[in-house]
């Protein structure tokens, strides 16, 4: 694959987790901790992986139960990369793409509502 003829993604594989309040059942108050994709062409081979852990805005929510999913400290956690830039690079690394496959309907409506923000 060469950047000016990139050969065509044809699935995302898409992963995420997520910061929220023990308790909470909503997705408008969660935030993207971190991001995980695998780009594949109609063959499903691997044409490209994405992964990047994001630091959350609202710090006081950040529960251990949240981290302990990404196996990672709360240093690491917070040595993120903002959500904005994580997402840019997604968009641009990914721009066009024709199925997204995700682990659970959650992570979709998530992704959606942070994507456009």
């Amino acid at each position: 694959m060469n950047e000016k003829n990139p050969l065509p993604v044809e699935y995302l594989f898409l992963d995420a987790e997520w910061n929220q309040c023990l308790g909470t059942t909503g997705i408008e108050n969660r935030e993207l901790m971190q991001i995980g994709i695998v780009a594949a062409d109609e063959n499903f081979r691997e044409i490209r992986r994405f992964s990047e852990t994001i630091c959350p805005n609202r710090l006081d929510l950040l529960n251990e139960d949240n981290i302990a999913v990404l196996h990672m400290s709360r240093h690491s956690v917070v040595q993120g990369k903002s959500e904005k830039e994580v997402l840019g690079k997604v968009r641009k690394l990914f721009p066009t793409y024709r199925y997204l496959v995700v682990w659970t309907e959650e992570t979709y409506a998530l992704l959606a509502l942070r994507m456009k923000a």
